[in-house]
C-alpha cells in the first residue's frame, strides 16, 4: 500500500443483516486514533450517484463513513422497495455501532436524493441519530 493511500485513511467492506437479507457496503475509517464521530451516507436511487466524494472528504476530516447499499441494489440481497429502506438504515446504524472505532454517541445521517428522504424518515424514527443532512431531496 502506498504512503499516499495510507495517509488518507482506511477502507473496509461491510456486511450485515437487514430483515433477513445480507446487505453490503463500504466503511471509510477516519484519520486519527480512538473512537470518532460517524456518518451513515445514504445514496440516491440505485444506479445513480453514490456520493463517494463526500465519504472521502469526511474520512480525511477524521470521521468514519458507512455507505450501505439498500436491499436489492449494488449486490445487497433482498427485494428493493422504498418502504424497506428505513429498516435498512436502522440496521446499518446497528452495524456501525458494533465497530470499536465508532463513538456511539456521535452518529449522523447524510443523504442525497432518495437518501435525503431516507435521512428525514429515519431521523424522525431513531433516537440514536444525533444530526442529519438532507441533500437535494425530491418532492412530488
Amino acid at each position: 500500500m502506498s504512503r499516499i493511500y495510507e495517509s488518507l485513511g482506511k477502507i473496509e467492506g461491510a456486511s450485515f443483516q437487514s430483515e433477513g437479507s445480507t446487505l453490503i457496503g463500504v466503511v471509510y475509517i477516519g484519520l486519527g486514533e480512538g473512537r470518532k464521530p460517524s456518518v451513515v451516507l445514504l445514496h440516491g436511487h440505485p444506479g445513480l450517484e453514490k456520493n463517494t466524494d463526500i465519504a472521502y472528504k469526511l474520512r480525511e476530516m477524521g470521521w468514519n463513513v458507512l455507505m450501505p447499499h439498500y436491499r436489492g441494489c449494488w449486490g445487497s440481497e433482498g427485494k428493493y422497495s422504498f418502504t424497506g429502506i428505513p429498516s435498512d438504515v436502522k440496521n446499518a446504524i446497528t452495524y456501525l455501532e458494533s465497530k470499536d472505532f465508532v463513538d456511539k454517541e456521535k452518529i449522523f445521517l447524510v443523504g442525497h436524493s432518495l437518501g435525503a428522504w431516507a435521512t428525514v424518515i429515519t431521523t424522525a424514527q431513531d433516537k440514536r441519530i444525533k444530526g442529519a443532512v438532507a441533500i437535494a431531496g425530491g418532492t412530488s
